[in-house]
């Protein structure tokens, strides 16, 4: 099967916090959260689906101001890792971010996750600032844009 993306549904989300909590461990979102999200972000919450089912996720949402979109959470299963699916969400998501007008893709990530940055950065997304606290202590990020102009 090819990996397709699509918009998240109900049914979709214990697979999405599996691969969540195999991700991040402690950090990783309950399903309580991806469920509100779902309500919440519509088509910009997008899974990945393969043979076994998903195998991938990206949770992105606009901004208060609604020239701005945020990527929040993505996450490719371990054995998925390598195969392009985390640029195919990210490109599905930048699409559907200029469809709606969306002028500035923004995203965190952590210092040390090389192949997140190394996925947005593929992409075009540059770095704008650094906050060694931006999840409180201990908790910093490389916050980055892409301009979809």
């Amino acid at each position: 099967m090819v990996t397709t993306i699509r918009a998240a549904a109900v049914a979709d989300l214990t697979r999405v916090a599996e691969i969540e909590q195999a991700s991040f461990g402690a950090t990783a979102f309950p399903c309580a959260v991806f469920r509100q999200h779902l309500d919440l972000s519509g088509d910009l919450f997008t899974v990945a689906e393969d043979t076994p089912g998903v195998v991938g996720f990206l949770l992105a949402a606009r901004s208060v101001a609604p020239e701005v979109a945020w990527l929040l959470d993505m996450a490719v299963d371990r054995s998925f890792r390598a195969r392009g699916i985390a640029r195919g969400l990210l490109t599905h998501t930048v699409d559907r971010c200029r469809s709606l007008g969306v002028v500035r893709l923004r995203g965190t990530v952590d210092p040390d996750n090389v192949p997140s940055q190394r996925a947005l950065h593929a992409i075009g997304f540059a770095e704008v600032a650094f906050d060694a606290a931006y999840f409180g202590s201990g908790g910093p990020r490389r916050i980055l844009e892409l301009d979809l102009r």
